[in-house]
C-alpha cells in the first residue's frame, strides 16, 4: 500500500510551476527590453556602413564618368552634401565646376537623395555644411573647395532618441573612410 502513495505523489506542485513561469516571464521581458535596445544600435551601424559605401560609391560615379544632363553647364565630377541635424544627405553631380554644393536652378543637379534609417540623424559634420567632390580622373577631391592634403573631415550619426550614442565617420583627403 506504501508503494502505491508514493507513486501517487510524483510531480509538480503549484507553486513549483507559478514560479517557473514567473521565471520565464521575467526572462522573457529582459530579453525583449535588450533586444530594442540593440535593435536601435545596429541601426545605427548600418546607416553609418551605408553612409561610408555611399561616399564611395560617388567616387566611382565620378571615376567612370556616369552621364548627368546638367541644366546650366556641363558636369565636372560628383559629390556628396551633408548637413547638421539632418536625416538626409544628397549625392550630386557637379555641374558648374565650383566643387561644392550649390542648390537652385543654376546650381548643381541631384543624383539622388538619400535617408537614413529611421531615428538616426547626422548629429554634427565637422564642417557644416559639408560637400566631398570627386573630380576625375585621378581622382582629385575636394573637401569644401580645399584640396588639403593633410585635411580630415569627420561626419557624426547619432541615434534620435539618444543622441549620446553615436558613430563617426572620417574621410582623409585621399578619400580613405573610416568608422568609428
Amino acid at each position: 500500500m506504501a508503494r502505491n502513495l508514493t507513486v501517487l505523489n510524483k510531480g509538480f506542485t503549484l507553486i513549483e510551476l507559478l514560479v517557473v513561469i514567473g521565471i520565464m516571464v521575467l526572462l522573457s521581458l529582459l530579453v525583449t527590453i535588450n533586444w530594442r535596445g540593440s535593435q536601435n544600435n545596429l541601426a545605427l551601424q548600418r546607416s553609418a556602413v551605408k553612409v561610408s559605401q555611399d561616399i564611395k560609391r560617388t567616387a566611382e560615379l565620378s571615376l567612370r564618368g556616369q552621364p548627368f544632363s546638367c541644366a546650366t553647364g556641363s558636369i565636372t565630377g560628383y559629390g556628396i552634401y551633408f548637413m547638421s541635424a539632418s536625416s538626409s544627405y544628397i549625392i550630386f553631380a557637379d555641374c558648374n565646376n565650383n566643387q561644392r554644393y550649390d542648390a537652385g536652378p543654376a546650381g548643381d543637379g541631384i543624383a539622388e537623395t538619400l535617408a537614413l534609417e529611421a531615428g538616426v540623424v547626422i548629429l554634427a559634420v565637422s564642417q557644416n555644411p559639408l560637400s566631398i567632390v570627386f573630380i576625375p580622373p585621378d581622382p582629385a577631391v575636394w573637401i569644401n573647395q580645399s584640396q588639403s592634403p593633410s585635411a580630415s573631415f569627420t561626419i557624426t550619426l547619432a541615434l534620435q532618441n539618444n543622441p549620446s550614442v553615436t558613430k563617426s565617420i572620417t574621410i582623409n583627403s585621399k578619400a580613405v573612410v573610416s568608422i568609428q
